[in-house]
């Protein structure tokens, strides 16, 4: 996936790479090169994920709650 925050590392030297499709792609390598991949934070994704968080809060509050009411009311 394509994100601008990609760090790629070969070899402990970071290297240029591209969006291919969606897809980071970079130069050709030897067969025993170390490749290091790293998706550096991004104010996007986490807000993303606070936003998600809070909705799962929500719905694990009124789903707390929608069962309490029934149990005072004896619904089964």
């Amino acid at each position: 996936q394509w994100w601008p925050e990609w760090r790629i590392t070969v070899n402990e030297r970071e290297v240029p790479y591209e969006n291919r499709s969606g897809l980071v792609a970079f130069g050709s390598l030897d067969e025993t090169a170390t490749v290091k991949a790293r998706l550096l934070p991004s104010r996007s994704r986490t807000i993303g994920g606070v936003l998600s968080l809070g909705g799962v809060a929500l719905l694990v509050g009124l789903a707390w709650r929608d069962a309490r009411r029934s149990r005072m009311l004896g619904v089964s």
